[in-house]
């Protein structure tokens, strides 16, 4: 797995650089990241396919008798994370907000992620690690899925939170706008305020933009479209 904060010409750098050139194909998963790829190794750029991540639809899903309210974010939370998914901002938000119910769902691996969670508000919930079960109950529940990192090649919490009816709310950084669509609010310079007024929209969102979301998912990011798209490469290096 490649990590954050990869420097170029570091060590790191270089052996992912010797890795890439052993492979035979490069799958990248959003256009952002493709496009990142190609710019950054152009040499490679004939092995490089470009073939989304996918959500089951089957099982993100709406829950016709779950009632929904409140904001959602999911991720691991670490010291590396906290920085890139910008969640510092997430905390001053719901500390802006204390009329408005906030939950995270994410293990705390370090001791940064362990402050973090300490310092959050008492209208944050901290859910930690859920269950798959679980963790498709919290975004049925949730009205808003709020996600403001800096760079994001796909996230696929992002995508399945919007396949089970929540309304985006997402920064305007890496694959963000590709995977939120038409009907997210993108909040371009993430002020407090902008994104307040972002959420209070997506909060009273009706049930058709709910539909509309999970059809975006559905069209672009289906279990079927990836399916399709790995037994084409597949094919192609088994029978060049």
């Amino acid at each position: 797995e490649i990590q954050y904060g990869i420097q170029p010409g570091s060590a790191r750098d270089r052996l992912l650089g010797w890795m890439l050139r052993q492979m035979l194909a490069i799958v990248t998963v959003s256009r952002c990241s493709h496009n990142l790829a190609v710019g950054r190794f152009p040499t490679l750029s004939d092995r490089m396919i470009l073939i989304h991540n996918a959500v089951d639809e089957s099982v993100f899903s709406p829950s016709p008798t779950a009632s929904r309210s409140g904001v959602l974010c999911v991720a691991t939370l670490s010291a590396d994370s906290i920085k890139v998914k910008n969640l510092g901002l997430y905390r001053q938000l719901a500390i802006a907000t204390p009329g408005t119910s906030f939950t995270l769902v994410g293990p705390a691996i370090d001791s940064e992620a362990r402050r973090y969670v300490s310092s959050l508000p008492k209208n944050v919930q901290w859910m930690g690690q859920l269950s798959n079960d679980s963790l498709v109950d919290a975004y049925r529940q949730a009205s808003v899925y709020f996600l403001a990192s800096h760079h994001e090649s796909f996230s696929l919490a992002l995508a399945e939170a919007m396949s089970c009816g929540c309304i985006p709310v997402i920064s305007p950084n890496g694959a963000l706008p590709e995977v939120g669509g038409p009907d997210a609010r993108i909040v371009q310079n993430l002020s407090i305020e902008s994104c307040q007024e972002a959420i209070a929209d997506g909060l009273t969102a009706t049930e058709v933009e709910r539909i509309r979301v999970r059809e975006h998912i559905a069209k672009n990011f289906g279990t079927k479209l990836r399916r399709a798209g790995l037994s084409r490469l597949f094919a192609k290096i088994l029978h060049p």
